[in-house]
């Protein structure tokens, strides 16, 4: 059996979800053949998919035109759809051929619709999972932009018609679809290796280490830290801000990124699922930066207020000072947690998805 799975391109939090699936279904069905279809470049794929797979590139699914990883560009984001939605069709029938060529079984999206829109035109099994959707999310940004109403339409479609959807929880609400919700975390835990870092990095007992979570596609400038700063703290942060006072990149460190979560002192980050939850399941202090316009905002707050260690400021990226970074280190350690969490979210879906090839292989038989 063959099985594609698309992975939305926009960060990497969607990947944070897809990759514990792709794993837990791989160590249940060895024998299947898996294809990952993304925007996201295959070595990035590697660091959290230990499962052999074929790749497919993909520009498709893009999810937002971001002005920073903190602005969306709204205008850009509904020019970028409406121009999509004028080929819809003949994108669908083209995606839908070539997985027939591949003798594709089954899709699983995290969370593409036009993946979803091509499997129902060939008659193949779909599932989604996400703790979002694209549909809501474009309305939330793009809904008064021109020509965005009907593209919603065809959105809202695509998701209707698969055979399940798996809403994540903490995630947004998605109350006009028919959703299943897994409440059980759907995560990578990493390893601690607290001692293993500080040693290469040669810190001090004082210093404290901060991982940023960003990429390299960020266009915001980082903090800026003085030398005197550099010998109370130490930022992981991505290549394009490293060799600045205090800085080095996430490749220096030479951890993967989930053991980095366990391994610092502090965790600097926009509100998301991926990094909130890998936090959470980790207890590393987390300072969160503003996001109230992002959907699942909302949605998530009281969920991070009740597990982990979060807080949440309102100082600009730019602006944020080594004294603010090393109070809010220690607010945020001496905070307690809630408790171990359910972390088996990713079993059930990796379930869910052999149960429908089950179904097809039953059919065949």
């Amino acid at each position: 059996m063959h099985i594609l799975f698309d992975i939305s391109a926009h960060g990497l939090g969607h990947l944070a979800q897809a990759g514990p699936v792709i794993e837990q279904f791989a160590t249940r069905r060895p024998a299947c053949d898996l294809t990952v279809r993304t925007g996201l470049d295959r070595e990035i794929l590697q660091r959290r998919i230990a499962a052999p797979f074929s790749y497919q590139r993909s520009e498709d699914d893009f999810g937002l035109v971001m002005a920073t990883s903190f602005v969306v560009d709204r205008p850009a984001t509904a020019r970028r759809y409406v121009e999509l939605h004028a080929r819809f069709d003949r994108a669908v029938d083209a995606l839908a051929a070539k997985m027939l060529t591949a003798r594709v079984d089954m899709v699983v999206a995290n969370v593409g619709y036009l993946s979803l829109a091509a499997a129902q035109r060939a008659g193949l099994r779909n599932l989604a999972f996400s703790s979002i959707n694209w549909r809501d999310v474009v309305r939330h940004y793009c809904a008064n932009e021109p020509g965005v109403g009907p593209v919603l339409i065809e959105m809202e479609a695509c998701y209707r018609r698969c055979d399940a959807f798996l809403r994540l929880v903490p995630g947004t609400a998605m109350g006009e679809f028919e959703t299943t919700p897994v409440d059980s975390l759907v995560v990578s835990v990493g390893a601690d290796r607290r001692r293993e870092l500080r040693a290469r990095l040669g810190l001090g007992p004082e210093q404290i280490a901060i991982a940023f979570s960003f990429t390299d596609g960020e266009r915001q400038p980082p903090p800026s830290f003085s030398a005197a700063d550099a010998r109370n703290i130490l930022c992981v942060g991505p290549r394009i801000w490293a060799g600045r006072p205090a800085w080095i990149s996430f490749e220096e460190a030479g951890l993967p990124f989930v053991d980095l979560v366990r391994s610092v002192d502090l965790i600097v980050a926009k509100p998301g699922y991926g990094i909130v939850t890998e936090a959470a399941c980790a207890g590393a202090p987390t300072l969160l930066l503003p996001r109230d316009d992002w959907p699942e905002t909302s949605a998530t707050s009281e969920w991070h207020q009740r597990h982990g260690r979060f807080e949440t400021t309102q100082t600009p990226l730019p602006s944020l000072s080594a004294h603010e970074l090393i109070e809010a280190h220690a607010r945020l350690s001496a905070k307690q947690t809630s408790g171990p969490l359910r972390t088996d979210g990713a079993e059930t879906i990796a379930l869910t998805i052999a149960a429908l090839l089950d179904q097809l292989i039953h059919v065949g038989a």
